[in-house]
């Protein structure tokens, strides 16, 4: 069975959280999230997915639903 790119994003989200699983609705903030937890979180979906990014994205992004569906939209193409 192959897992969305929203499930892989997730699972890796609240790996390095050290959460047992993401809510959409949660800021990155709210787990105390780190520049240096952004940065593995980021190395870690490009390895599982192809989709590059960067801190940033994260950081800009933090409602966790919200860096979902973005990593999600690049996955499928839509840039960004």
């Amino acid at each position: 069975m192959t897992r969305s790119t929203a499930e892989v994003v997730a699972d890796i989200v609240a790996d390095v959280l050290g959460i047992e699983e993401i809510d959409p609705a949660d800021s990155f903030y709210d787990h105390d999230g780190t520049s240096l937890q952004a940065l593995r979180i980021c190395a870690r979906i490009e390895r599982a997915t192809g989709v590059a990014l960067t801190p940033v994205d994260l950081l800009d992004n933090d409602v966790l639903g919200d860096f979902v569906a973005l990593v999600s939209a690049r996955s499928a193409g839509d840039g960004g």
